[in-house]
């Protein structure tokens, strides 16, 4: 899987998810290879870290102004999951929910 992230302030993220999400079900035979997740920042009120993954670079197109990053700089506690089937082994071998 190829990963990227960048920085929101509260709804920004909402055309990404929307383009996620499109691609998840043009492909549903690796629809669980499609994922979106966020962390909290500290920096500033309402400003999250996102975090998106896909099965390759092409898919990543779309994803203007996101950072490409390893799978190694991928945060294994989330905040928010915003788009994943999380029944699959994509995502429960990489992330756990903080806890509250």
């Amino acid at each position: 899987m190829m990963w990227a992230k960048r920085r929101f302030k509260y709804a920004e993220f909402a055309p990404y998810q929307d383009i996620l999400g499109e691609l998840q079900m043009a492909n549903a035979k690796i629809c669980g290879q499609f994922i979106m997740v966020s962390v909290d920042t500290k920096d500033e009120p309402g400003e999250s870290e996102y975090y998106v993954g896909v099965p390759n670079k092409a898919f990543l197109m779309p994803f203007v102004g996101f950072q490409q990053i390893q799978e190694s700089e991928l945060p294994r506690e989330i905040d928010t999951l915003l788009l994943a089937d999380v029944a699959s082994e994509e995502f429960q071998r990489r992330f756990t929910f903080k806890t509250r």
